[in-house]
């Protein structure tokens, strides 16, 4: 009998996995190799060992608890842009990095599949090290492995190494942006997606059929990932308060608020969602989106970081250089006062008829000096004639599944409202 139970440890109240298999069950000799490995690791991000028992009949592995949700899930829910899917395999990259320059023992992982990578807020995680082993041991290992993400060499069961490894990251890569796993045919997908041209180079190297073809190590496939993600700040002016403003409930300031804070990090810039203190946004976030984590006061997904209030918590030593994304909703005096401390202001509205004097007093504040720019979903004609009316700036933020992730559409859309470049900022056609 092998079985795996979730358990909460009595005095601490963590919550863990506890491993039990029969000593004359297939699983057992895979359960100690899983425990060997562990106890030679101490990585971010790994399951960490917290007991170790055995009986007559038993083996029994404790170790901590990845809450989360894996990338299986993940894609499933959210779908996965190209952008978090290199985010994804430069994390995976770092991770196997580490083991396979371990110490005093080198590790192979060898069980690459989306199920085994766990997103906890901002990182990943990697559970299930039963088929990992050293690079000390004979290296043909048993066709371990998992259909569709496993090399040819493993499968084989010929010899492995380092750029064993190697295939299953470019495959999860693959899987994370199409869905598409295959045993034998993997590098003919690849080379027939839609991926872009210098993304489908780099994983086409890592799914060739042979170790020697492959990049040469982790080290290698992570500095050909890093080079694809854009300049970080490059080309923005100082912003230091954003307030997004809504024109109605249901407008997408929310969702918007929540692509820009994204962006600046997806940059490197640090910065922070705060919602209206009248919302209750971030609870609510906490508990439908698994993979959201809460940090103290601090509400981290992805490359999305946000906070309540100021006046509800103390401000972090952290928090005071990063760029705030205000979330305002509604036209109170509360709302007017943050309107009037934001150094850019971004109204959210959709070009309704019923609309236009809520816009219009939220428009007087366009005199200040702060660059406002609305934003909306409509037409182009429904944005020519929001411009024209109202003599401002107008761009059309493009059509998001995902407030979360980052795509090439998003990139260019606040790059160019963002830059203070009015040539860089789409307009609606004259």
């Amino acid at each position: 009998m092998s079985s795996v139970y979730l358990v909460r440890h009595i005095a601490s109240k963590q919550i863990h996995i506890l491993k039990q298999v029969a000593k004359q069950h297939p699983m057992y000799l895979q359960l100690r190799r899983e425990a060997e490995i562990l106890q030679m690791l101490s990585i971010e991000g790994v399951p960490r060992i917290v007991a170790l028992e055995e009986d007559a009949t038993y083996f029994y592995l404790v170790e901590t608890f990845l809450e989360g949700e894996n990338l299986e899930y993940f894609r499933w829910a959210h779908g996965c842009s190209v952008q978090t899917a290199i985010v994804f395999g430069i994390q995976i990259c770092e991770m196997v990095e580490l083991l396979h320059t371990n110490y005093p023992k080198p590790i192979l992982y060898l069980d690459f599949k989306p199920e085994h990578f766990i997103l906890q807020g901002t990182r990943l995680g990697m559970i299930d090290f039963g088929n990992a082993c050293t690079c000390e041991e004979e290296l043909t290992h048993m066709g371990a492995g998992t259909p569709g993400f496993r090399a040819p060499e493993l499968r084989a069961q010929q010899t492995i190494d380092e750029r064993t490894d190697i295939y299953g990251i470019a495959a999860t890569i693959f899987y994370c942006i199409t869905g598409i796993r295959s045993e034998d045919a993997l590098r003919n997908y690849v080379n027939n997606s839609a991926l872009p041209r210098p993304l489908k180079s780099i994983l086409l190297q890592g799914v060739a059929p042979t170790g020697s073809q492959r990049q040469k190590s982790v080290s290698e496939l992570k500095a050909q990932l890093l080079s694809l993600q854009p300049q970080k700040n490059g080309g923005l002016r100082k912003i230091r308060r954003i307030a997004v403003v809504a024109s109605r409930p249901g407008v997408g300031a929310t969702h918007l608020a929540i692509s820009l804070t994204s962006y600046f990090n997806y940059l490197g810039q640090a910065a922070v969602y705060i919602p209206h203190a009248a919302t209750q946004v971030l609870p609510s976030l906490k508990q439908n989106v698994m993979g959201m984590v809460q940090r103290g006061a601090l509400y981290q997904y992805l490359h999305f970081c946000g906070r309540p209030p100021y006046g509800q918590t103390k401000r972090s030593t952290g928090e005071r250089e990063a760029i705030e994304v205000l979330d305002v909703h509604g036209s109170d005096s509360q709302a007017q006062e943050i309107i009037r401390a934001a150094d850019l202001v971004l109204l959210v509205a959709d070009v309704r008829v019923w609309e236009t004097p809520p816009i219009a007093k939220l428009l007087e504040h366009k005199t200040c000096g702060k660059g406002l720019i609305v934003l909306h979903a409509s037409s182009k004609e429904a944005a020519q004639w929001f411009s024209k009316k109202y003599q401002v700036r107008a761009a059309r933020f493009p059509t998001d599944r995902d407030a979360f992730q980052m795509t090439d559409e998003k990139l260019a859309f606040f790059t160019a409202i963002l830059s203070g470049k009015e040539e860089g900022i789409k307009e609606p056609d004259a």
